[in-house]
C-alpha cells in the first residue's frame, strides 16, 4: 500500500472484472479510488482464483515517516503456484526466513527488487548483492531483477546516473557467485520472458549432466 505501488490511475487500467489482492485493512481505501473487487490477505493465508494459489507472505518493510497512520500497516509478498510457482517478492529487505520460503516452495521464478527509488538505496530494501543473497536462500530456477531504475532525478547536480541501469546486472553478476544454480534473467521495462516447466533434460544440464542413453554423464 505504499504510493509507489499503489497509483490509483493504474489501478483504474486494469479491467474491473479483475480482483486486486492487497493486505489487509487496504480494501477501505481502495473502494473509494477504484471500482475492483478488493480481496484482503494477511501472511499465512491462500486464496485461489482459478488455476492458481497465492500466498501471503512476509516482507520485511516498514512503513517510514510518510506513511498516513490510518492506512494498513502490513507489507506482503505473494507466491503464486498453479502450473509453475512464481514467488514476487515486492519491497523488503533481506532476511533469513526467506530461507523457509525456499524450503517449502520449488520456486520457478522469482521476482526480487535490487534497489530503492531513484538514486537512493535507504530504509528496508535491499543492495544488488543483498537480492543475490536472497536467491541463495530461496534458490529459484529463475530469478528476474525488479524494482530499478525507476525515478530519473531532475537538475543539474545528477551527472551519474547509474543507478539507473546498473543495479539489475550488478545482481546478476553477484548471483552468478552466490546461487550458480539460478538462471538471472534481467529484463528491461516492455520486455517478457517465458519460464517453461522443467523437464528431465533441462534438470539433468542445470547439474550440469547430459542424458545419454540410461546413463547421465557430466557435460
Amino acid at each position: 500500500m505504499h504510493f509507489d505501488h499503489m497509483d490509483y490511475a493504474s489501478l483504474r487500467m486494469i479491467p474491473k472484472d479483475v480482483p486486486i489482492i492487497a493486505p489487509e485493512g487496504a480494501a477501505r481505501y481502495l473502494g473509494r479510488k477504484v471500482d475492483h473487487d478488493v480481496a484482503e490477505m494477511r501472511v499465512g493465508e491462500t486464496i485461489r482464483i482459478g488455476g492458481v494459489e497465492i500466498h501471503a507472505a512476509p516482507s520485511l518493510h516498514h512503513s517510514g515517516f510518510y506513511w498516513p497512520m490510518w492506512f494498513p500497516k502490513s507489507v506482503l509478498s505473494y507466491m503464486f503456484v498453479g502450473s509453475q510457482t512464481v514467488f514476487f517478492v515486492g519491497d523488503t529487505a533481506l532476511f533469513e526466513d526467506l530461507r523457509y520460503l525456499g524450503r517449502d516452495f520449488e520456486i520457478d521464478a522469482a521476482m526480487l527488487p535490487v534497489w530503492g527509488c531513484g538514486p537512493y538505496l535507504r530504509g528496508d530494501h535491499m543492495t544488488p548483492s543483498q537480492a543475490a543473497e536472497a536467491v541463495n536462500l530461496l534458490s529459484p530456477r529463475t530469478a528476474i531483477p525488479i524494482h530499478w531504475g525507476t525515478v530519473h532525478p531532475v537538475g543539474p547536480m545528477w551527472k551519474n546516473m547509474a543507478f539507473l541501469e546498473q543495479p539489475p546486472h550488478t545482481f546478476a553478476r553477484a548471483a552468478a557467485v552466490s546461487a550458480p544454480m539460478t538462471e538471472v534473467r534481467v529484463l528491461s521495462p516492455g520486455d517478457s520472458t517465458l519460464i517453461t516447466p522443467i523437464t528431465e533434460d533441462t534438470y539433468l544440464r542445470a547439474l550440469g549432466l547430459e542424458k545419454l542413453g540410461t546413463e547421465s554423464v557430466p557435460v
